[in-house]
This record gives C-alpha cells, sequence and structure tokens, in this order.
C-alpha cells in the first residue's frame, strides 16, 4: 500500500464532546471498569491454575506455560492494529466487539478438553482483550471531563491494582468447589453483561480511511521476532541476537514507511510530541520493572528467603493493595501538578523498595518485606497514573485511539521485555539469580526515573 492523505470525516461526524454528563458517565464507567475487571481476573487467575490445568489435561508444566505466553503474545500483535480499526469504525464498536468474542473464547476455554483445545481458544481470549484493552485509553479520554481526567485515569489503574491482587484469593475459592474450567465460565455472565451496557459508551469521531493490513502484518512480525529473541537469549544465543536484529531492522523500515501516513498505524506521528514520547518511554521501563519483579520475586521468595508458597501469595499482595490505594491519589495529583515530578518521584520509590527487597538478608522477618513491598507498590500506583495521564493528554482527542493502543502495547511490550530480562538472569545468575533478577527491576525502574529528569529538563 502507498501512504495515503487524510481522508475528511464523515459530514455526520460531530467532533467529540469533551466528557459525559452524569448519569450516563457512571454507567459508561461501570461498563469500562467490568471490561477491565474480567481482563485482568481471567489473567491473574489463569496463571495460578497453571499447576492444576496441567494436572487435569495431563500435560507438563511447561507446555501449559505456553497457554499464557500465547495469550500475551496475541495481544502484543493486535493492539495497535485493533486500535487503528477503532479510529477507522469507532472506539465502542472495537470495545463492544472484544467483549463478544471474550465471552465466546470464554466458553471455548471451559469446553476444552486437550491443551491444544485450550490454547487456541486461549488465542481467541487474546483478541478479545486486545480489542477491549486498546481501547480503553480512548475510551477514557472520551468519558472523563479534562478537569478530571486523571481521577479516572486513577480509578482505572486502582481497579487493575485491586483484580491483580484479587486474583489468587478469587482463584482459589473457585478450585476449592469447582473444576478448572469454571474460571472460564465465570467470565461469561460479566462480559454480557458488560456488552448490554456499550451503548452508554462515547461514541468517537471516525475516520473512514482504508486500512493498513501491510502495515499491522509488518507490525506483528517486528513484534514477534524482538519478544522470541530475547526469551532465547540464553538456550539459543546466536539465534536469538539474529532475530532480534532481524527485529530492529524491519521495525526502522516499519517506522519509516509508516511516517508517509497522515495517521499511521504505527503512530509515528504521536511520538513526534516531546510529551507523548518522554510518558511512552517512561511507560516501558516502569512495566518492565514491575512485570519483571512480579516473576522474579515469587522465586526470590521462596530460594532466598524459604518461604513456602502459601507465604509467598500473602507476601506478593502488599504491592497490588498499596498501589491500589496510592493510584487515585496519584490521580487527582496529577490533575494539578507536573506529571514528570510526580511519575518522577514514583519511580525513584518504586527502584528504592525493589532495592531494598534485593539487598535484604535471608533471615528477614515478614515485616521488612511487606514494607519493601509496600514500597514498591506505593512507588509504581504514583507513577502510573500522572504518567498515563501524561500520555493520553498530550494528544489530540481524534487520535486518542492511537494513543491507547500506543499504551497498551508499550506497556505489554514492556511487560514481555521484563519477563525476558528475569529469565536470563535466572539462566546466568546461579544461586544468586533471583537477586540479580530483583536487582534488574530496581535498575529498570531507575531508568523510568531518569527519563521523567530528562522530561523535566526538555519540557522547561
Amino acid at each position: 500500500m502507498t501512504a495515503m492523505s487524510p481522508t475528511p470525516a464523515s459530514p455526520t461526524a460531530a467532533d467529540p464532546p469533551l466528557g459525559l454528563e452524569p448519569p450516563r458517565r457512571h454507567w459508561a464507567v461501570a461498563v469500562q471498569v467490568t471490561g477491565i475487571i474480567i481482563a485482568v481476573l481471567d489473567s491473574s487467575s489463569v496463571s495460578v491454575a497453571l499447576p492444576t490445568i496441567a494436572a487435569a489435561l495431563d500435560t507438563a508444566p511447561s507446555v501449559a506455560v505456553r497457554i499464557t505466553n500465547i495469550y500475551n503474545l496475541t495481544m502484543l500483535v493486535l493492539l495497535l492494529p485493533l486500535a487503528a480499526l477503532g479510529e477507522r469504525i469507532g472506539l465502542r464498536r472495537v470495545f463492544g466487539a472484544g467483549l463478544l468474542i471474550f465471552a465466546l473464547a470464554s466458553l471455548a476455554c471451559a469446553l476444552s478438553r486437550s491443551i491444544e483445545m485450550l490454547a487456541a481458544a486461549r488465542v481467541l481470549q487474546g483478541v478479545g482483550s486486545a480489542a477491549m484493552m486498546s481501547m480503553m485509553g480512548g475510551l477514557v479520554r472520551h468519558i472523563y471531563p479534562p478537569a478530571i481526567f486523571g481521577r479516572g485515569i486513577g480509578m482505572n489503574a486502582m481497579i487493575v491494582a485491586v483484580g491483580g491482587a484479587a486474583g489468587p484469593s478469587v482463584t482459589s475459592a473457585v478450585l476449592s468447589v469447582a473444576d478448572w474450567p469454571w474460571l472460564f465460565a465465570l467470565n461469561i455472565p460479566l462480559a454480557l453483561i458488560a456488552f448490554a451496557g456499550v451503548r452508554c459508551l462515547p461514541e468517537s469521531r471516525r475516520h473512514p480511511r482504508r486500512f493498513d493490513g501491510w502495515g499491522a502484518v509488518h507490525t506483528a512480525v517486528v513484534l514477534i521476532l524482538i519478544v522470541l529473541g530475547l526469551e532465547r537469549l540464553t538456550s539459543a544465543t546466536w539465534l536469538a541476537l539474529g532475530l532480534i536484529a532481524l527485529g530492529l531492522v524491519l521495525g526502522r523500515s516499519l517506522v519509516r514507511r509508516q511516517g508517509g501516513h497522515a495517521t499511521p498505524l504505527v503512530p509515528v506521528d504521536l511520538y513526534r510530541l516531546p510529551p507523548f514520547a518522554y510518558a511512552s518511554a517512561a511507560s516501558f521501563f516502569s512495566f518492565a520493572a514491575q512485570m519483571g519483579a512480579f516473576v522474579a520475586l515469587p522465586f526470590h521468595f521462596q530460594h532466598a528467603f524459604g518461604r513456602d508458597q502459601i507465604a509467598t501469595g500473602l507476601l506478593m499482595t502488599a504491592w497490588p493493595i498499596a498501589g491500589g490505594i496510592m493510584a487515585p491519589i496519584a490521580g487527582r495529583l496529577a490533575d494539578h501538578y507536573s506529571a514528570a515530578w510526580l511519575s518522577g518521584i514514583g519511580a525513584c520509590v518504586m527502584a528504592f523498595g525493589l532495592a531494598v527487597i534485593a539487598l535484604l538478608p535471608a533471615g528477614s522477618a515478614d515485616g521488612w518485606i511487606i514494607a519493601a513491598m509496600a514500597l514498591g507498590g506505593v512507588g509504581f500506583g504514583f507513577f502510573q497514573s500522572p504518567n498515563n495521564r501524561a500520555m493520553l493528554m498530550a494528544v489530540p482527542i481524534t487520535r486518542s485511539g492511537a494513543a491507547g493502543g500506543a499504551q497498551a502495547t508499550t506497556r505489554t511490550f514492556g511487560q514481555c521485555v521484563g519477563v525476558a530480562t528475569v529469565g536470563i538472569a535466572l539462566s546466568l545468575g546461579g544461586a544468586t539469580g533471583t537477586t540479580v533478577a530483583v536487582g534488574a527491576g530496581a535498575l529498570f525502574g531507575l531508568a523510568a526515573a531518569g527519563v521523567n529528569l530528562a522530561r523535566l529538563r526538555a519540557l522547561r
């Protein structure tokens, strides 16, 4: 496809309003929050239930892990294309389609009788989740007036944190009275209830341009090559380096090609805006730190501190609970104060909390570990809301769909890099591998703080 000039919106399309008025805003928030809850709970529940699923389907744990990896990879490659589709046909339509697809895929997961069937259903679930998550940023921008936009971002961050904290408990409760398919079946009524209220969501202005199918394929190839290369750095180093190098070369070609579009699938036009670019870079490092820590810490608590699985689960909840408390507070502050200052402070606190955990001696009491975990959660919650607000408010509202897709892609890609870094640390670090992995998370947090320092200097 050749570069295309911008296509004017349809004559009947009106400029989108700056937020909804109550009570429609409250109903729209309820629909969006339900979508967040089912996506977050499903992700955390499946991770916790993997040993049970592996045993029930008579498959090795290493094979069962693929149902999580394939879900995440599906989401990663579809977030930007679906964000572009949302700008073309409307954010509300894509979000509603995502709810229906997620409900059907959850039914397919619940009916699966082999790991292959479950993996295929999880791919479909990834499609539905990507359709919902790629619309979140754009919908929030249309739901909340600018004066309380940070408050809305903070509430969403709180819901994500609470959902992540509740996931293990919900999973344990369900598995204590029912088989694992019910974990997926519970998604169905929630998704259908949310779908019934989709009409309450705001309508966005549409851009009836041709969908860049080749750009979507090109983007998927670049992301898959880089992620697969990172995952194989320790097992097949030269192959991994080749995959990463090829991904970077194709990525450079993709950026140059997309630069010729007025409203590109990969939003290179938005990355030319300094506030958006700095917020994106900070988000990448912060989510690499957060996800890397959540993968490394269970191993660290069990190997370095000698805690069992139950104690490890309890220790892990301190982070999301503290983050959930802090996120709405930071969101309100973000409506009045600089995101660079707020996010920089949050990134430093998160890095400090992770550094404390890495340096604690083996005989440390649970109180010290919980305090350090809570510190990390407070820092992450204090970072996330102001940074997300800065990213979404930096772009015109007519490009909020693309900004939301870029935000979700940056978050997911950062998480993939964080997980890959943990794998490298565990493979090469030997007996101290878990400490090195947690320390790497602290370094990612410091990198996020450094980006915010650069943002302060540049935006002055």
